[in-house]
């Protein structure tokens, strides 16, 4: 059996990592919960627009828009923000999607 290859990180980072990751967790929750990736076509969508069709205050999605763009979730393009396969995946009308199931 081969060792299990470790990566050293400071304290502070290892924290910060684990914290991160709550996060991002909890901002694809509230994306699946908002049917959100639905609102997003085949041309960049503000984040004001989709406040608006969410019924969320703008500046709140924006920040975790751009936070999850910077893990490839979602792509911030042309003042708004597109689809990346990932995103497709919280799509409701996607078959083996990732978002929640009503029901």
């Amino acid at each position: 059996m081969s060792p299990a290859v470790v990566t050293e990180q400071r304290p502070n980072e290892l924290v910060w990592s684990l914290t991160n990751g709550v996060v991002l967790s909890k901002c694809l929750h509230a994306v699946a919960e908002l049917d959100l990736a639905d609102y997003i076509g085949d041309r960049a969508v503000s984040a004001e627009e989709l406040a608006a069709r969410c019924g969320v205050h703008a500046g709140a999605l924006d920040r975790l828009l751009r936070l999850l763009g910077e893990h490839g979730v979602f792509h911030p393009a042309d003042g708004g923000f597109r689809h990346t396969p990932a995103s497709e995946l919280l799509r409701t009308d996607i078959r083996g999607r990732c978002a929640r199931t009503r029901g």
